[in-house]
C-alpha cells in the first residue's frame, strides 16, 4: 500500500491491507512537535476561571465528592454530562490537586496521542508516509487547536478527537475485515467519543466518507450503522441535558439556517488564516456577521462543495477530496443551524475539522509536486508552530486571556465580564478602573443574564465607592434585566435560576435605592422581594428598618418639643419589630442586616448599651456592613462620646468611603477640637466625589470653625483666616458663619462699613446666634462713633439707631441713647424753626428724622402730623396714623390730648369720613381733659355740631 503514488487512493479492486509502517517514529515525531510548541506555555500556565473552576477551583463539589459523583448522570458538570472527559480531569485532580502543571502536561500528551492516531488513520487510508506525517504535523501545530491544548477545560476536544480518530481507524479495519468483535469496538469508541464531547455526533458521517473512500465488501457499511446505533441515543441524552440546563440555542430554524454560510466562511477563514483567534466570539456581532455574509458565504460554500465533488470523482485527487469533505462534515455541529450550544462560534470547534483540511492541503501539494510536495507543505508547520506557541501563551492566566480576547473583538460581553472578575479577584478594584468594561458588557450583551451580571457588579462597585445615585440607576437596570431573563426561560430549572437572579438583584437594590433617596423605589423593590422570599433575612431586616423609618416624623416631633426622641418600651411597634427580628435571628444568627436592624430599634427606644452590643455583633458578622458602624458612630456622637464615635467611623470607612461616615468622623473630630484632621478627611473624599453637596457643607462648616478658632485665639495671620473663609465659601456659598468671620475680620481692621454689611447677613441668617448679634451691634455702635467723629451726625444717628434695635440684653447703651437724645433734640429744634418759618416740608423732614431715631417717642409723631396737616396733597391716612399715635402718647403720659383729637377729627372730615370724626369728638367731649384749653374745646364743639 505504501508503494502507491503520494495522495493516490487505492485501486477499487485491490484489497485494503494494514499499514506496515512502524509506529514508534510517528509517536516520537508527534510527541516532539507537541512538546516544542506547547511545553513552554504549559510550564507557567495557570488554571482559568473560565470553566476550569468547575474541576480545580472552589466550584468542583463533584470532584471533591469522588469518582461516583463524577460519573453520576444526575449531576451534570458545567451544564454537561461528559463522564469520559470529566474522568480524565478528575484523574488530574486526584493526582496533583490544584497544581496546574500535570493537567497541562496531560493535555499536551493527549494532543500528541490524537495526532499519532490520526497519522495511523491516514496511513490506513492509503496515503504515503510523507503525506500522513506532514498532515499530522500540521494538525499538531495549527494555532486554532492551541485552545484545546492550552486550556485545561479543552480536554473534551482532545479526548473526543482521539476517540473519533480511533473509531475511524477501526472503521477502516472493519471495512477490510468486518466481524462482530470490531463492531463492539466501534460501539465502545463511539460511546467514549460522545461522552467526551457531544460534537462527536458527526462520527457516523465521517465513517460513511471512509467507507465510501476505501474498497471492500458491502458489509463495511455496517460500521456506519453500528456507529449510528451508538451515537444517536447518546446525542439525544446530551440534547435532553442541554434542554434541562437551558444551553440550547434559541431562534427559529429559518433564522439559524440563514447563518450557516457565514458560519462556514468564518471557520474556513480561521482554518486557513488563523491570526485573529478568540476564545469566545461575541454572540451578537458574530451571528449578525454570519447573517450579513449570506451571499458571500453561500458562494464560497457552493464552490467548496463543487471542488470537493470534482476532486472526489477524479481518482488521482480523491484523497484531497476526502479531506475537504471531512472538513465540511466535521463542521456540521457548529454551523448554527442545529439546536446546539448557545455559543456563536469557537476556535476549538475546528479540532475535528483541521485534520481533513490538513490532508487536503498536503495531498494536493503531493499531487502537484510529486516527491517534493509533502515537504513543501511541511514548510507551513514553521509559521503555524510559531503562531500556536504564541496562542498557547494567551491561556497562561485569566488577565492575559481576556485582554487578548478584547483586543481581537472589543464588543464581547462575556470577555468584559470575565476580565472584571479577574481584576476583582486580584484585589479591590475601584469603580473607575472597571466601569468601562462593565458598561461595555451591558451594551454588548445578547442575553439578559450577561447584563444582569454586569449591572450587579456596577451596583457593587458603585456602593463600594459610595456613589449611591449611580448604584441606584444600575440596581434598577439589573432588576429590569433579571426580569427579562426570567421572562425568556421555559425549563423549570432555568426559571428557578432566573428567579434566584431576580431576587438577588432586588435584594442588592435595597441599600443603594434608599441611600440615593429613592424611598419609593426601595419600597417597591422590597415588596417584590418579599413576594418571592418573605423569610429571607435581607427582606426581614430591610422591612424592620422601613418600619422604623415610619416612626421618623414622630421622633423628630418629640425632639423639637424638647422631649427625648425615643419610643416607649412597650410600644406595639417596638414589640412587633422585636418579635420578627428575634425569629429571623434564630435561623440566621450572624446576619449583619438583622443584627443592625435590632440595634436600630434598641436605639429608637433609648436602650444605649443593648444598641451598642447589637451594632458590634453586626460589625463582627460582616466587617463591611457600613450601617452598623454608622449607627454606632451616630449614637456615640449624640452621647458626646466623640472618641468612640471617631473610632467607629474610622472602622466603617475602612470598608467604604461612605459620605455619612465621613460626616460622622468629621463631627466627632470637631467635637474633640481636631478641626485640621476633620478638614483632611473631608477634602480627601470631595476630591473623589466633588458633587456631594452634603459633605461639602460639612467641610465648609469645619473650615469656618478653624478660621473662627484661629481668629479668636489670635493664631496665624489674617490672610490665612481669609483663605480659610474663601475655601469654605467655595465649597458652600451659603455658609452662614462665613459672614460672621468676615465681619469680625473687617471689624478688627476698622473697615466698619464692610463689617456691618457682613455681620448683618450673619445676624439675619442666624437671629438666635448671640455672638452674631453682639458683633453686629458693636460694629454699628463703632460705625456711629466713626461717623460722629467725621461730623456726619445723620449717618451716626442711623448707625446708633440700628445698634439699639439689635443690641442684646446687657449691652451698654447709655452713651448711645444720650447721643441719640441729643441728636433728636437737635432735629426737633430744627423742625420747629422750619415750622415757625412756614417751611412745612423741611419741618416734616426734620420731624421724620426724630421719629426714625426714637420710634416709640410719639411726641415726634405729633410734630410731624402738625407739619403735614396743612400741606396741600398731604397723605391724610399718614396724618391720621400719626395723630392717633400722638393721642396714645398723651394718654400714656396723662397729658391733655384735646389738640390731638381735634387734628385727627379734622383730618377724618377732610378725608370724607365726617361721621367718624364727629364720633371721635363726641367721645372726647363726654369726658374732656381737665386742663384742655377753652378755645380748643370750642373748636371741638363746633366740629361736633356742624
Amino acid at each position: 500500500m505504501n508503494d502507491l503514488a503520494p495522495g493516490a487512493p487505492p485501486a477499487p479492486s485491490s484489497a485494503l491491507v494494514a499499514t506496515a509502517a512502524p509506529w514508534w517514529p510517528t509517536a516520537l515525531l508527534c510527541l516532539l512537535l507537541a512538546v516544542v510548541v506547547y511545553a513552554p506555555a504549559a510550564l507557567g500556565a495557570q488554571f482559568l476561571a473560565f470553566d476550569d473552576n468547575f474541576f480545580f477551583g472552589p466550584d468542583n463539589p463533584e470532584f471533591r465528592d469522588g469518582l461516583a459523583a463524577v460519573l453520576d448522570p444526575r449531576r451534570p458538570i458545567a451544564n454537561a454530562y461528559l463522564p469520559v472527559a470529566h474522568l480524565s480531569l478528575w484523574f488530574d485532580f486526584a493526582l496533583a490537586k490544584a497544581s496546574p502543571w500535570w493537567a497541562h502536561l496531560h493535555a499536551l500528551l493527549l494532543h500528541a496521542l490524537a495526532a499519532f492516531v490520526l497519522v495511523r488513520l491516514l496511513l490506513q487510508l492509503g496515503t504515503s508516509r510523507a503525506v500522513a506525517h506532514v498532515a499530522g504535523a500540521l494538525f499538531i501545530v495549527h494555532p486554532a487547536l492551541a485552545e484545546s491544548v492550552a486550556w485545561v477545560s479543552g480536554r473534551k476536544d482532545l479526548l473526543s478527537g482521539l476517540f473519533v480518530f480511533a473509531a475511524l481507524h477501526q472503521t477502516v479495519a472493519f471495512a477490510r475485515r468486518p466481524h462482530a468483535g470490531r463492531a463492539i469496538g466501534l460501539l465502545l469508541l463511539a460511546a467514549l467519543a460522545m461522552y467526551s464531547k457531544a460534537t462527536a455526533v458527526v462520527l457516523p458521517c465521517l465513517a460513511a466518507l471512509v467507507c465510501a473512500y476505501v474498497p471492500g465488501p458491502r458489509a463495511r457499511w455496517t460500521a456506519v450503522g453500528v456507529l449510528l446505533l451508538a451515537v444517536l441515543p447518546i446525542a439525544r441524552h446530551h440534547q435532553a441535558i442541554a434542554a434541562a440546563e437551558g444551553t440550547l440555542a434559541d431562534g427559529s430554524l429559518a433564522a439559524r439556517l440563514g447563518q450557516v454560510p457565514g458560519a462556514f466562511l468564518h471557520y474556513l477563514q480561521t482554518a486557513l488564516w488563523p491570526t485573529r483567534l478568540n476564545v469566545l466570539y461575541p454572540e451578537v456581532e458574530t451571528l449578525a456577521r454570519f447573517r450579513d455574509q449570506l451571499a458571500l458565504g453561500s458562494a464560497v460554500l457552493a464552490a467548496f462543495v463543487l471542488l470537493t465533488a470534482l476532486l472526489w470523482w477524479r481518482p488521482a485527487w480523491r484523497s484531497a477530496g476526502l479531506g475537504l469533505a471531512a472538513f465540511v462534515v466535521a463542521l456540521l455541529p457548529f454551523n448554527t443551524a442545529f439546536p446546539a450550544s448557545s455559543i456563536a462560534a469557537a476556535d476549538r470547534y475546528l479540532y475535528l475539522a483541521i485534520p481533513g483540511l490538513a490532508l487536503a492541503v498536503v495531498a494536493t501539494a503531493a499531487r502537484l509536486a510529486p516527491g517534493r510536495g509533502p515537504w513543501l507543505a511541511a514548510a507551513l508547520a514553521l509559521p503555524l508552530a510559531w503562531l500556536a506557541g504564541g496562542r498557547a501563551h494567551t491561556f497562561q492566566d485569566d488577565a492575559t486571556l481576556w485582554r487578548t480576547s478584547l483586543q481581537t473583538e472589543p464588543d464581547n460581553a462575556v470577555a468584559h465580564l470575565n476580565f472584571v472578575y479577574d481584576q476583582l479577584q486580584r484585589g479591590p478594584a475601584r469603580f473607575d478602573e472597571v466601569r468601562g468594561h462593565l458598561e461595555a458588557a451591558g451594551k454588548a450583551a445578547r442575553y439578559p443574564i450577561h447584563e444582569v451580571r454586569a449591572r450587579q457588579l456596577l451596583v457593587r462597585l458603585a456602593v463600594m465607592d459610595a456613589d449611591y445615585p449611580r448604584a441606584a440607576v444600575e440596581a434598577k437596570a439589573a432588576v429590569a434585566a433579571a426580569t427579562a431573563q426570567l421572562a425568556r426561560e421555559t425549563s423549570d430549572k432555568r426559571r428557578a435560576e432566573a428567579t434566584a437572579w431576580l431576587l438577588q438583584c432586588q435584594l442588592a437594590a435595597f441599600e443603594p435605592l434608599q441611600l440615593a433617596g429613592d424611598e419609593a423605589g426601595a419600597a417597591a423593590c422590597h415588596e417584590a422581594a418579599r413576594a418571592l422570599a418573605p423569610e429571607h433575612p435581607d427582606v426581614v431586616a430591610f422591612g424592620a428598618l422601613r418600619d422604623l423609618l415610619a416612626c421618623r416624623d414622630e421622633l423628630l416631633a418629640l425632639a423639637q418639643a424638647g422631649k427625648p426622641p425615643v419610643l416607649a418600651e412597650q410600644d406595639p411597634r417596638v414589640l412587633a419589630a422585636e418579635a420578627k427580628l428575634v425569629q429571623a435571628l434564630g435561623t440566621h444568627e450572624r446576619h449583619a442586616g438583622l443584627l443592625c436592624a435590632r440595634a436600630e430599634w434598641e436605639r429608637a427606644r433609648g436602650q444605649v448599651l443593648p444598641a451598642i452590643r447589637w451594632y458590634r455583633a453586626a460589625q463582627a458578622a460582616d466587617p463591611g456592613h457600613v450601617q452598623a458602624f454608622l449607627g454606632a458612630a451616630r449614637l456615640m456622637r449624640e452621647l458626646e462620646r466623640f472618641e468612640s464615635a471617631e473610632e467607629y467611623a474610622k472602622l466603617g470607612l475602612q470598608a467604604r468611603p461612605d459620605p455619612s461616615l465621613r460626616q460622622e468622623l468629621a463631627l466627632a473630630l470637631v467635637g474633640q477640637g481636631k478641626l485640621a484632621d476633620a478638614e483632611l478627611q473631608l477634602e480627601a473624599y470631595l476630591r473623589v466625589h466633588p458633587e456631594d453637596k452634603d459633605t461639602a457643607r460639612v467641610l465648609s462648616n469645619v473650615l469656618i470653625g478653624r478660621a473662627y478658632s484661629r481668629l479668636s485665639e489670635g493664631a496665624g495671620d489674617r490672610a490665612e483666616v481669609q483663605r480659610l473663609v474663601e475655601r469654605a465659601l467655595a465649597y458652600n456659598p451659603d455658609e452662614k458663619k462665613a459672614h460672621l468671620v468676615l465681619g469680625r475680620l473687617a471689624k478688627e481692621a476698622r473697615q466698619l462699613d464692610e463689617a456691618v454689611r457682613q455681620l448683618e447677613i450673619a445676624y439675619r441668617s442666624m437671629p438666635t446666634y448671640d455672638e452674631a448679634r453682639l458683633l453686629y451691634a458693636e460694629s454699628l455702635a463703632a460705625l456711629g462713633y466713626a461717623r460722629f467723629l467725621k461730623r456726619d451726625e445723620d449717618a451716626a444717628a442711623v448707625a446708633w439707631r440700628r445698634c439699639l434695635d439689635v443690641a442684646p440684653a446687657g449691652f451698654d447703651k447709655l452713651e448711645i441713647e444720650r447721643q441719640l437724645q441729643r441728636v433728636w433734640s437737635r432735629y426737633e429744634g430744627l423742625g420747629l424753626q422750619h415750622l415757625k418759618a412756614g417751611d412745612r416740608p423741611a419741618a416734616a423732614e426734620a420731624f421724620r428724622k426724630c421719629l426714625a431715631l426714637q420710634p416709640d417717642q410719639h411726641w415726634a409723631a405729633w410734630l410731624l402730623a402738625t407739619a403735614l396737616h396743612d400741606q396741600p396733597g398731604a397723605d391724610l391716612a399718614e396724618v391720621e396714623r400719626l395723630g392717633r399715635l400722638a393721642i396714645a402718647w398723651q394718654e400714656r403720659h396723662q397729658l391733655d390730648k384735646s389738640r390731638q383729637v381735634l387734628l385727627v377729627a379734622t383730618t377724618l372730615v377732610r378725608a370724607g369720613r365726617a361721621a367718624e370724626g364727629k364720633a371721635l369728638v363726641a367721645a372726647y367731649l363726654a369726658a374732656p381733659d381737665a386742663d384742655a384749653k377753652p378755645q380748643v374745646l370750642q373748636a371741638l364743639q363746633r366740629l361736633a355740631t356742624d
